[in-house]
């Protein structure tokens, strides 16, 4: 056998030994900084999830509002060919928790009654107040009257409404 010295046993016994406490380093986190870390990583977590279920909420009422517009466009396509004064209710198949109601009504406007509301109001122009009163007594009460029909479809979703509305001018009577 060989003799070992000294000097070759401390070296060989000096690599047996911790690194940390060959050097004095400490190895590893202390229990306030695991704690530290893991306190922001659950902070950072939550608003992740928060924010990834937010957008999923947003997702779904996206998709509603647009099958409800869908439906929408559709109903008030089919009822533009109507032209008379009618109401109706229905559902589009494949679309059966999207109901609609639909409503056509006509609607007349006395064009020379309104330019006398819209005179009254102190529509700008250049006469005075004065002559303004003086054509406004001038007029006949009725006038020539603008018929037009007002098309309304309204989609029901999840206890929201979802509207669209057309006006078709007829003529003037």
């Amino acid at each position: 056998m060989k003799k070992v010295n000294r000097e070759d046993r401390k070296i060989r016994n000096r690599w047996r030994i911790p690194f940390s406490r060959r050097t004095g380093l400490k190895k590893g986190f202390t229990l306030i900084e695991v704690m530290i870390s893991l306190a922001v990583g659950v902070s950072l977590g939550a608003l992740t999830l928060g924010l990834f279920f937010q957008s999923l909420d947003l997702r779904k009422r996206a998709a509603d509002i647009s099958r409800a517009s869908f439906v929408a466009a559709n109903v008030m396509d089919a009822v533009k060919a109507k032209y008379k004064p009618e109401t109706g209710e229905g559902v589009l198949p494949g679309f059966e928790f999207y109901p609609y109601k639909y409503l056509i009504e006509e609607i007349e406007i006395d064009l020379v009654k309104k330019a006398q509301e819209i005179m009254r109001g102190g529509e700008t122009s250049k006469q005075t107040g004065e002559e303004r009163s003086k054509d406004l007594e001038e007029m006949p009460g009725t006038g020539m009257i603008f018929k037009m029909l007002h098309y309304e479809v309204t989609v029901l979703y999840y206890q929201k409404e979802y509207k669209l509305e057309f006006y078709r001018g007829q003529g003037v009577f």
